[in-house]
């Protein structure tokens, strides 16, 4: 940066606000947030409920595939539709969220990861960033189901895995 007029200039590193991400008290529901893309691996998302009727999926965004996505959806899955940050609603979906499940197909970063990890959610992704939960391969269903149902199904490894990603 020497080649630069440095007063012109600031560096924004990319970060969350961990006051605004935080464990709330835990309700047994799935959530996804993100752009309703295909790259985003939303109807392996919708695979995915459809196999775990009995599990509750909140689906967070809006995007190119949200009206074919509502249309054949279970009926365990809920769209909120788009929140911005400035929404408390948005903070306390993920604080309330047992697990966060994010079946992109590619990222740049993954920055709903890493608020999901403040937020104490235990996290099965396609996306290695370091999380504790479950990393499967894209488009590995019957991985996605197990991942999930391990943590559903054992609040003591969730609650360790949500408090492990906090740190």
């Amino acid at each position: 940066l020497t080649h630069l007029n440095q007063k012109n200039c600031c560096i924004i590193n990319p970060g969350i606000d961990t006051t605004k991400f935080r464990p709330l008290e835990k309700e047994k529901y799935v959530l996804f947030s993100g752009r309703l893309a295909r790259q985003k691996g939303v109807y392996d998302l919708l695979a995915v409920a459809k196999r775990m009727s009995n599990v509750t999926f909140i689906v967070m965004g809006s995007g190119e595939e949200e009206e074919k996505m509502r249309s054949i959806a279970s009926q365990n899955v809920r769209f909120v539709g788009f929140m911005n940050k400035e929404q408390q609603k948005y903070y306390d979906l993920f604080g309330k969220a047992a697990v966060l499940f994010l079946p992109s197909y590619g990222e740049t970063f993954g920055f709903v990861q890493v608020e999901a990890m403040a937020a104490g959610c235990p996290i099965v992704s396609t996306i290695p960033l370091g999380s504790k939960g479950t990393v499967v391969q894209p488009g590995d269903i019957e991985g996605m189901v197990t991942g999930l149902a391990r943590l559903l199904e054992n609040e003591e490894l969730r609650i360790q895995y949500g408090k492990e990603n906090v740190e």
